[in-house]
């Protein structure tokens, strides 16, 4: 093997590490990111549940009367 193919398959090599080394921050931050997401949606989750346990069955407890969003210099 030449000097310049060497080097060439050093250069690769190297290439193929710093490669490595951002596929690794990637998968770590993705990682991160997905706890993130179940965490939120575990929030989401009981929020919705709360909403819904105070809304009652049917809803009633969510529908506002129109009148009690006037000002009341109206």
């Amino acid at each position: 093997m030449s000097l310049p193919d060497e080097l060439e398959v050093a250069e690769l090599r190297r290439q193929i590490v710093e490669a490595n080394q951002h596929i690794g921050a990637l998968e770590l931050t993705v990682y991160k990111q997905q706890k993130q997401l179940d965490l939120f949606q575990g929030q989401l989750r009981k929020i919705w549940s709360q909403l819904q346990g105070a809304a009652g069955d049917d809803g009633a407890a969510l529908a506002t009367d129109p009148r009690d969003d006037i000002p009341p210099h109206y």
